[in-house]
This record gives structure tokens, C-alpha cells and sequence, in this order.
């Protein structure tokens, strides 16, 4: 009999600790809903704007990167087309399937002789210094380098 007293006493505190802890919420006095923050996005999941495609845009792959000693310039891009641009005109209509090409990054400079930082390209272009080998891109050439064949400058570039 003692047994089951002493059982039915331990059960009972255990039961009723648990229902203290259970009360004791620590976020209670948090506020919010029970959502998790779900239902109002402050923007913290969003993924980072990117340009919107155009036909002289291409698609590709990195198969190189030369990185300058410097941050952000990125030198030179070695990238195989998967996607040509839709553009006819010279030089976007020289990149064709499969192939692979050397880009180089084109960075516009201040008349301070640093970089623009409020150039939207060389905004876009300092995520290149980023880019590991297999990365999907796209972009746009700005002109064919003379001379060099096979061989552009870029506008800018982007991961896909």
C-alpha cells in the first residue's frame, strides 16, 4: 500500500510540475502571434535582386576565374555558353552553344580613380569575385575586344 501511495505521490508531483512549466512560457511575454514570424516577411528571406533578362542576355557556365590581388576586380571570366543570346547583332550573336569564352569584367572607375560605387554594373559585376568554377551565370557583352578573337569585355554578370 505504501508502494502505490508513494507512486501515486510521485505522479502526481511530476503531473503537476509539468504543468508548471508548461504555463511558464518564456517568449509569452514576446508578443506576436503563433506563426513563427511567418505572416509578416520583413524581407530577411528574400533573395537579392537581379536583372531582368533581355535579349542580348546570354547563359553559362564558369569554367575559370582570374582574380585580380584586389577586391572586388575579378580580371578575367572563362565561361561555356549553355544559352546564346537572342540578340542578332555583332558581338552577341558570335557567342554560340558549347563553346567557351574569355570575358573580362568590365569596371567603371570615378574620376577619383576608384571605383564607382554607385554604378549599378559595378554593383552587379563584385559578385563575380565570389563565383567558384561550375557556377551558372548570365550576362551581357558590352563589345568585342579587337583583335582578340573570341574574347569580349563585359557589361556585367550575374549568377543565374
Amino acid at each position: 500500500m505504501k508502494k502505490i501511495f508513494l507512486f501515486t505521490m510521485i505522479f502526481m508531483l511530476i503531473l503537476g510540475l509539468g504543468f508548471a512549466v508548461a504555463e511558464d512560457d518564456p517568449f509569452a511575454d514576446l508578443g506576436g502571434s503563433d506563426d513563427g514570424g511567418l505572416a509578416a516577411p520583413d524581407g530577411s528571406s528574400s533573395i537579392r535582386a537581379k536583372k531582368k533578362a533581355v535579349p542580348e542576355m546570354f547563359e553559362g557556365k564558369i569554367k575559370a576565374i582570374q582574380k585580380s590581388k584586389t577586391f572586388p576586380m575579378v580580371r578575367a571570366l572563362q565561361i561555356e555558353i549553355s544559352k546564346p543570346p537572342k540578340c542578332t547583332k555583332a558581338p552577341h550573336n558570335e557567342l554560340v552553344k558549347k563553346e567557351t569564352y574569355l570575358f573580362r569584367v568590365d569596371f567603371k572607375m570615378g574620376k577619383d580613380g576608384k571605383l564607382d560605387m554607385a554604378d549599378s554594373n559595378n554593383q552587379e559585376n563584385m559578385g563575380a569575385w565570389y563565383f567558384d568554377k561550375n557556377d551558372k551565370v548570365e550576362g551581357v557583352i558590352k563589345e568585342a575586344i579587337k583583335g582578340k578573337k573570341g574574347q569580349y569585355v563585359l557589361e556585367f554578370v550575374q549568377r543565374k
